[in-house]
């Protein structure tokens, strides 16, 4: 069995309000879970207009994947 684990720390220069940034994360979380499988989350910088750190998380039993 294989896991890898990543932070990823997304910088969101346009937002101006905390609905810009909500709608920047959920879009982004979307298309991440939808092509790639994986489970992500936002872990950090909830205060921040301009930033979102998340958690990124896979399990496989293979190691090609």
């Amino acid at each position: 069995m294989h896991i890898g684990v990543m932070r990823l720390v997304l910088e969101i220069p346009g937002a101006r309000s905390l609905k810009d940034k909500r709608q920047v994360v959920r879009s982004f979380k979307d298309r991440v879970r939808s092509r790639l499988g994986i489970s992500i989350a936002e872990v950090d910088h909830n205060d921040k207009l301009q930033r979102a750190t998340f958690g990124i998380a896979v399990v496989s039993g293979d190691a090609d994947v």
